[in-house]
């Protein structure tokens, strides 16, 4: 009887050998891909070894972070962001250290710039250090924030260091009110151009910049993806007047010295549509496309 219960409920026999070997199974192996995508939560499932759970919680992080980096880098890029104003070349209309709310997705994918509309925008070769020069951890490329005067098919030309666009003069006071209308800048012994005040003859030596900017008269018709950029303060800004003109050679400097001249649309990065902050200047910034400078009675 006893005999007969065993045969029906026989155990299974496990040699020694056999159980070692099952013990030293390798585990499962991954191809780099496979672990590159594997969550560290699956990581635990599969028994991997706490060295290899550490490199899958490292790799998270390092994912989490450039994701991060790309989101923003798309955002600025394609979407909106916020800029402060550095220094004074868009008095009156933008004060130095307000906040704009900037607009990109309508720059990048929507119509062309239009005159009289305020941009941020970049110069040949003009970068900086973020975030900031003592601390240089990446050069980027400098941001300006300047109105649009001249738009593909406008004539822009220089006579006599003031600047015309469809011979509408941009410094109108400094044209008008100091009688330099047919006066030509003289030019000193020293390289230097000066003039002098109609109303009291007192003579004016320009700066090296100005004598740069202005030494040159030109005639120029823009081209159908060139952009002619003047901060508001027409008497205090680098901008698109700083260029020898066509046909001069072309000076290309991380400093204010070098040539502006039109700038491509794919230099236009942004368009300013507010200021956010101080909170009390809360306000839009519209397009112009007539502006004139406080005290320029005219442009003609």
């Amino acid at each position: 009887m006893d005999n007969e219960n065993e045969n029906k409920n026989p155990i299974p026999e496990v040699s020694w050998e056999e159980d070692q070997e099952d013990q030293k199974k390798e585990p499962q192996k991954y191809t780099f891909w496979q672990w590159l995508f594997m969550s560290k939560k699956k990581g635990k499932k599969a028994g991997l070894s706490k060295k290899t759970l550490i490199l899958l919680d490292i790799k998270e992080w390092i994912f989490s972070l450039l994701f991060a980096f790309v989101a923003v880098y798309l955002i600025i890029t394609f979407g909106v962001r916020v800029i402060t104003v550095e220094g004074e070349s868009m008095n009156p209309t933008l004060a130095d250290g307000e906040r704009l709310f900037v607009t990109a997705y309508d720059v990048r994918f929507g119509s062309a710039p239009e005159r009289g509309d305020v941009v941020i925008c970049h110069y040949p070769g003009r970068t900086s250090k973020w975030p900031s020069e003592s601390i240089p951890i990446f050069t980027v490329k400098t941001d300006f924030v300047k109105r649009v005067v001249g738009v593909p098919g406008d004539t822009v030309s220089r006579v006599d260091g003031i600047t015309y666009i469809n011979d509408k003069a941009l410094t109108a006071r400094r044209d008008l009110s100091e009688g330099l209308i047919g006066l030509r800048y003289e030019k000193n012994e020293d390289g230097s151009l000066s003039y002098y005040r109609k109303s009291t003859g007192e003579q004016v030596v320009l700066s090296d910049q100005e004598t740069y900017r202005f030494a040159f008269d030109y005639t120029y018709t823009l081209g159908e993806d060139e952009y002619f950029v003047v901060g508001d303060n027409r008497y205090a800004s680098h901008d698109s007047r700083f260029w020898n003109g066509p046909g001069m050679p072309y000076q290309e400097t991380n400093d204010a010295s070098g040539d502006v001249g039109p700038v491509s649309k794919s230099l236009i990065i942004g368009h300013v549509r507010s200021v956010v902050l101080p909170l009390k200047q809360r306000r839009g910034v519209e397009n112009d496309a007539e502006y004139t400078y406080p005290g320029d009675l005219t442009h003609e």
